[in-house]
């Protein structure tokens, strides 16, 4: 496509197109990408046995983010076809990471964490009731949202509500979510609405936030953490465009928050389930927490 006088190359773009230099023009800003932004950083970190980043906390969101090698953001495995040979070449990153003799590395994380805070922050009763239930969450919501039975629910349609929860969750247009979902922004926006009308205590919440916003010029989350957007009111667009949406910011830093009060306390392992222990390529399944926790390895 073209974008003023010169041909496109974003990702989008060339995802679409079907000629062969489109795939490699892909590939190699990957390996690009990877070599940049994670082998050579890591090479020139690796002076002792073992890495030491550094953390930022003191971020506007309240995120951590973490520089001097990065391994908040190591690239997923990814695989390099020959064309010549047809030979498969597996890059995997994360197999270069491995605990010292006798400590593990601890992969935790919350399931629908801002999913499951934006339900609590909407209070849509809807929302709330397929939370409470056993079993997938996306095959319920998916279900609900096209009026059938979940034994009916196809993988595409599971897909479909996740993409459409998150895309609420983050601000996503009808154009981005297009894209990811590859149908037209006509239908990308007729789903969201669908979405929004079968979950309304979420549509209640947006404009309850947005509306806060602009009269205060600070959204707050449920701990009590202020993000002031002084200039979000200005009748000036070109100013007030400029601010990120307002409800994922609130749903940002109440998950931030979330993480961190994980990591700070002691005994958080002990009531983590389904800790897992990786070393080399294996992954095991550790049922002692008690006992494992006196093993972790902190990066």
């Amino acid at each position: 496509t073209y974008r003023g006088k010169k041909v496109s190359t974003r990702k989008q773009v060339l995802e679409q197109n079907e000629h062969p230099i489109s795939k490699l023009v892909l590939l190699w800003r990957k390996i690009n990408f990877t070599l940049t932004n994670m082998i050579y950083p890591l090479i020139r970190a690796s002076e002792e046995n073992r890495l030491y980043g550094s953390y930022v906390s003191h971020t506007a969101t309240g995120r951590i983010t973490m520089h001097e090698p990065n391994i908040q953001m190591v690239t997923k495995d990814f695989t390099i076809v020959n064309p010549l040979s047809k030979n498969n070449v597996v890059i995997s990153c994360r197999s270069a990471f491995n605990a010292p003799t006798d400590y593990v590395l601890v992969s935790a994380d919350y399931c629908q964490l801002e999913l499951r805070i934006l339900t609590y922050l909407s209070r849509d009763k809807v929302l709330s009731d397929i939370m409470r239930k056993p079993g997938d969450i996306f095959k319920s919501i998916a279900a609900k949202w096209n009026n059938t039975n979940e034994e009916m629910v196809d993988e595409n349609m599971r897909q479909n509500a996740k993409q459409l929860c998150y895309g609420i969750i983050y601000g996503m247009g009808a154009k981005t979510l297009a894209d990811q979902l590859e149908v037209s922004i006509e239908d990308a926006f007729s789903f969201m609405e669908s979405f929004r009308n079968t979950y309304s205590g979420i549509k209640d919440f947006i404009k309850k936030t947005v509306d806060f916003c602009k009269e205060n010029g600070y959204v707050e989350t449920i701990t009590g953490r202020r993000r002031l957007l002084p200039n979000i009111a200005s009748p000036d667009s070109s100013i007030s465009n400029k601010f990120p949406p307002h409800h994922p910011t609130t749903l940002k830093c109440a998950s931030v928050r979330c993480c961190k009060r994980s990591i700070v306390q002691p005994n958080c392992l002990q009531q983590t389930a389904g800790v897992r222990r990786i070393r080399g390529k294996g992954t095991e399944q550790y049922d002692d927490l008690q006992g494992m926790a006196s093993k972790v390895y902190l990066l």
